[in-house]
């Protein structure tokens, strides 16, 4: 299933930024620029995607929010930088002067914003969904400022998948656990190893054990489920089980370009 997804989301990239170049190129005729074409918008657009990324990348790689000490003001930075590498590119191929290029440009955010929000939303309500992790719940699988993406087709789960779910507790907030028990099974923690119906858990992944000590039976839809790193936080030992309907997806992607 990943796959799959990973299939659709490029098919939505390159489909979004072919209708964004199409967007360009017709505002471009719009403001009245002699040698508009189709193909320059392509190659404008391109040029100022890869230059961005760029940008983006290496403000990350220095780490500058600890030297600016305001994501805000960094977003700011990078925000300004990109813009004057999009007119460069734009007055490379277009010639434009910078007032026609500001109608332009600020057209052009208002209706690509429009349209990726129409395409968005449905993909994040039932294909895919960014997260991203706060904490170090789950270390050292998953560290603070990892960025997170779920599948949201499967209903299926195993046992040590990784998901994201709703807090039983909180509904408004959202935790990321391992599942250790499955529906129907009986868990038990005693002196830090976990048992399923009776038989020891071999758990590599994990440390810092607890030396909590719990058994229940979970039911049809639940699943019981717990952190790695688990003497970090409160998790599902306290919370009790984590119903199927309450579970968001499974994550299948992470990067931790955006960790601070």
């Amino acid at each position: 299933m990943p796959l799959f997804i990973i299939a659709v989301l490029a098919i939505f990239v390159v489909f979004f930024f072919l209708i964004s170049a199409l967007i360009l190129f017709e505002l471009s005729k719009l403001f009245k620029i002699k040698n508009a074409t189709y193909k320059n918008s392509v190659i404008i657009l391109l040029s100022y995607g890869v230059a961005s990324f760029l940008i983006s990348g290496f403000f990350a790689g220095l780490k500058m929010e600890t030297v600016i000490n305001s994501s805000f003001l960094l977003v700011l930075i990078i925000e300004l930088i990109t813009f004057f590498v999009f007119y460069y590119f734009f007055k490379k191929y277009y010639r434009s002067s910078l007032k026609k290029f500001l109608g332009i440009y600020i057209s052009f955010s208002i209706i690509s914003t429009i349209s990726m929000l129409i395409i968005i939303v449905p993909l994040r309500a039932y294909i895919t969904e960014p997260f991203m992790v706060s904490g170090e719940s789950m270390n050292p699988t998953y560290n603070n400022g990892d960025y997170l993406l779920i599948d949201k087709l499967s209903n299926k789960f195993d046992r040590s998948d990784i998901i994201i779910a709703r807090n039983p507790k909180e509904r408004n907030q959202f935790i990321i656990k391992r599942i250790i028990g499955l529906p129907n099974e009986k868990v038990e923690i005693r002196n830090g190893d976990v048992f399923i119906n009776g038989k020891i858990l071999n758990e590599e992944y994990i440390i810092n054990k607890t030396d909590d000590d719990i058994m229940t039976t979970l039911d049809d839809n639940q699943y019981f489920v717990l952190s790695d790193n688990r003497s970090e936080n409160l998790d599902l030992r306290f919370l009790g089980p984590v119903s199927e309907d309450d579970i968001e997806g499974e994550v299948f992607y992470k990067t931790s370009i955006l960790a601070k």
